[in-house]
């Protein structure tokens, strides 16, 4: 009765949904999965430094496709792509300019933007098209669709593994003045940090007003490392180690 009860609780819901906002639904799903179009444009963007070198000076989509090997026609198609994303602008000799907003897909600007792209296309795009297999296998998407543990790919793909590493470092840095904001640290005398790449949270907690005796990093996947808190900089990154365990 209650499964019932439920069903036709639903039923009445969807029938209370007027056409407008179907519609309104329906558009929402649709640049849902059609969101890989962006995607793929930005990760292109990003491997080809086009951010960087758009910087420097307009180009044309034929200058571009001959500096760097590539089809001009199908270049011009991915630039008027940039355009319609807000990272390019086409003058009106035919040349891309990098919009101010495009500045954010340059490798190492604040935003980590690029940073993000590249492993959402590198590294998380294939196990998510591997999501029915783990349902059915109950094995991580990953290992299915790389063939091994995702810390042991990332130890054998040295620059991957580092682009992760950087990555996570910098976004627990930026998330972390919050959650050190919200906690009292007045009577805390060690604090770790546990899978934290390269310490980003515990820099922040760092900088809080506390006097802590001992400070932990423990990088995914590796050993313990005690750090003092002038040994690690703004950016989380550990500049004198202090004694290991």
């Amino acid at each position: 009765m209650a499964l019932q009860a439920a069903r036709l609780a639903i039923r009445v819901r969807v029938m209370a949904v007027g056409p407008s906002e179907q519609a309104g639904f329906e558009m929402r799903l649709r640049r849902q999965i059609e969101a890989y179009h962006g995607a793929a444009l930005i990760y292109a963007a990003v491997k080809l430094r086009l951010p960087a070198g758009l910087e420097e000076q307009p180009r044309t989509a034929d200058d571009l496709a001959e500096k760097l090997g590539l089809s001009a026609p199908h270049v011009h198609r991915l630039m008027r792509g940039l355009v319609a994303a807000g990272i390019c602008e086409e003058l009106p000799e035919g040349a891309f300019v990098l919009t101010e907003a495009g500045l954010s897909l340059k490798t190492g600007a604040p935003s980590r933007l690029a940073e993000k792209a590249t492993i959402v296309v590198e590294q998380y795009w294939r196990p998510w098209a591997e999501l029915i297999a783990s349902l059915e296998t109950g094995r991580p998407a990953f290992e299915q669709a790389f063939g091994r543990d995702v810390r042991d790919w990332r130890r054998a793909n040295a620059e991957q593994g580092a682009l992760f590493a950087a990555y996570l470092a910098g976004e627990s840095h930026a998330q972390a003045k919050p959650i050190s904001d919200a906690l009292d640290l007045a009577d805390v005398r060690i604090v770790a940090e546990i899978g934290g790449s390269h310490g980003g949270l515990l820099a922040a907690l760092l900088s809080a007003p506390a006097a802590f005796a001992q400070a932990w990093v423990r990088p995914a996947g590796q050993g313990s490392v005690t750090v003092a808190a002038q040994s690690i900089d703004n950016t989380g990154h550990i500049l004198t180690d202090g004694s290991t365990a």
